[in-house]
């Protein structure tokens, strides 16, 4: 097993499955913007390593992932702006739909605002009882046109209507979500594990070229989606 460690994301490598985790459990995981390069360049990592044949997203601690870290959005001295926040987020997501290998995401307990984004970019969303879902920008007072386009197209417009604009949750019994769970009483992390060490072992000349064929619509609706949400912070400055 390969390690390697940053402040708030976690790197390891056994066998062809790189493990990417977020590790902020005392601030719910929630995304900052070393943590949103980390995985950008992690992913990077994986693409060109030929070792590596799958990538796993996990977390640590009771939540899987908190959404952005707003203190770090809205302090002046880290000179990250709203807008740097969103273009961060949407090239995160958009790095992810366009990984020619399996990704898969293994949620805990809640994945709220950009972390449920995550989840969604899942090739395979894995998820335990206590996971739940949500996309709470808009009765936060958000505009949100990036979440609503990830909701729209993991589960189409009805989730996204549930989560986005109804203030919903879902949890992983919700079909729409396509999260799959352990039926034989297995932890998470050894069911993700095993799930991804499978997925690992698909021919990769074929994965990846249904991949992108899947994803062939996201990546350009994250652009229209970012260009939107900063023309509709812009009206309102």
């Amino acid at each position: 097993m390969v390690e390697a460690m940053t402040d708030f994301l976690l790197t390891d490598q056994c066998d062809a499955v790189m493990r990417l985790r977020l590790n902020r459990p005392q601030a719910a995981n929630a995304l900052n913007r070393a943590m949103l390069a980390g995985i950008q360049a992690a992913l990077v990592a994986a693409r060109e390593d030929g070792g590596v044949g799958a990538v796993l997203l996990c977390s640590t601690g009771r939540a899987f992932c908190g959404g952005m870290d707003l203190n770090e959005a809205f302090d002046p001295v880290a000179a990250f702006s709203q807008q740097m926040r969103r273009e961060m987020l949407s090239a995160t997501l958009a790095a992810m739909a366009e990984f020619p290998k399996p990704l898969v995401v293994a949620v805990q307990g809640p994945a709220v605002g950009a972390g449920c984004m995550l989840a969604f970019m899942a090739d395979v969303l894995v998820a335990d009882e206590a996971a739940r879902f949500s996309l709470p920008e808009v009765a936060l007072g958000m505009p949100t046109p990036i979440a609503a386009t990830i909701a729209e197209w993991r589960g189409g417009a009805s989730l996204a209507r549930h989560l986005v604009l109804g203030n919903g949750t879902s949890t992983a019994a919700d079909m729409r979500v396509g999260a799959i769970s352990s039926d034989t009483g297995a932890s998470l992390d050894y069911f993700a594990a095993v799930r991804t060490a499978a997925l690992a072992r698909q021919p990769a000349h074929a994965f990846g070229p249904t991949k992108a064929w899947l994803a062939r619509s996201i990546v350009q609706q994250l652009e229209v989606a970012t260009a939107e949400a900063k023309r509709i912070a812009e009206r309102t400055m």
